[in-house]
């Protein structure tokens, strides 16, 4: 497992944790109870903190670094899909980000939205809670429904639950020597 130290920073990863061993976890990295990080994930936070909130998955392949002295901080029961690109962003609790989305420093996403795959949000950009974000650049199509959002909460829940399985399947020596490396 790809946990680092760096920049006199330590990753801080709740032990309820899935972390892929092929994944990259690097600097002050915050990873909250039950998130899962895929394989080929990197997040990268060297100059300011990347903070990931409870239950959220970040997918294989997707990249997450801070921008210049801009945090990175996602919220609570957020799926970031695969190839997704943040940099020094906001994403507000239960959010999707679709398959390799990119989102560029000091763009806002509002609470229980969906980045449509393939979507290029722009610097500074800002998304109110519930809408749909599509194009390149982004913008709002339409408010989403209600079974909509109800609907991201399940995959969140789904996200987690496969992490956790992973986790406690995974035990062994490899998560072991990681948690060492921590300490």
């Amino acid at each position: 497992m790809g946990i680092y130290a760096a920049y006199d920073k330590r990753p801080s990863v709740n032990s309820t944790c899935y972390v892929a061993e092929t994944a990259a976890v690097i600097g002050d990295v915050r990873l909250g109870a039950g998130c899962g990080v895929w394989p080929n994930a990197v997040l990268h936070a060297d100059s300011q903190p990347i903070e990931v909130g409870e239950d959220s998955s970040i997918r294989d392949g997707a990249v997450i670094h801070n921008e210049c002295d801009t945090p990175v901080r996602i919220g609570r029961g957020v799926v970031i899909d695969n190839g997704a690109v943040l940099q020094g962003c906001v994403i507000g609790d239960g959010t999707r980000v679709g398959v390799r989305a990119v989102i560029f420093g000091g763009a806002v996403i509002g609470r229980h939205c969906i980045v449509a795959d393939g979507t290029l949000v722009p610097h500074g950009a800002t998304f109110p809670d519930g809408t749909l974000i599509a194009g390149m650049p982004a913008h709002v199509v339409r408010a989403l429904t209600a079974d909509e959002i109800s609907g991201l909460g399940k995959d969140a829940t789904g996200q987690r639950d496969e992490a956790g399985v992973l986790r406690r399947l995974l035990t062994g020596s490899m998560i072991q020597r990681a948690f060492q490396q921590l300490c």
